[in-house]
């Protein structure tokens, strides 16, 4: 007997990594919710939340397609997409439905960002997946850590160097 493969379908790269996206919210969600939270979330749980967002404006990013901005101030994130109006003008519009956005991510966290958000995102997360490197520094503490974000939207933290 022959198989006949024309019957067959698959699930596609972005349809998987919606689903995956989707339920990495949901978990993160979940587990804040689970008893025993008393506050603000540890630094180690901010930074795989930031990475968790930034992956989700990533895939907006390749499925619009088009440019995606973060832009981050002294409390948290926000998140908007890059749109050329009719007049030629271009601008920075807030992504409709927007869950990527969070803009209490670093409250009760010392850092160096700015005050208010610029007028151009620190981050840019292009179509074809790429981003602009950025980095700060969250304190907890006395104990800071920088934040880094690197060409290909991965978030490391590391301790800062002594010299």
């Amino acid at each position: 007997m022959k198989l006949d493969r024309s019957d067959s379908r698959g699930f596609t790269f972005i349809e998987t990594m919606i689903v995956l996206v989707i339920i990495g919210i949901v978990a993160t969600f979940a587990v804040l919710m689970i008893g025993g939270y008393t506050g603000r979330p540890s630094l180690s749980d901010t930074i795989k939340l930031l990475q968790l967002r930034i992956n989700a404006a990533k895939l907006q990013a390749v499925l619009r397609p088009t440019l995606v901005g973060i832009f981050f101030n002294k409390q948290g994130f926000s998140c908007k997409i890059y749109k050329r109006q009719a007049d030629g003008n271009t601008l920075w519009q807030p992504l409709p439905n927007d869950l990527i956005s969070l803009t209490t991510a670093f409250q009760g966290y010392g850092n160096n960002l700015p005050n208010h958000y610029p007028k151009i995102p620190q981050i840019q997360l292009n179509p074809n997946g790429f981003a602009t490197p950025f980095q700060f520094i969250l304190k907890e503490g006395n104990k800071p850590t920088i934040i880094v974000l690197d060409r290909v939207a991965q978030v490391h933290s590391q301790a800062p160097s002594n010299h």
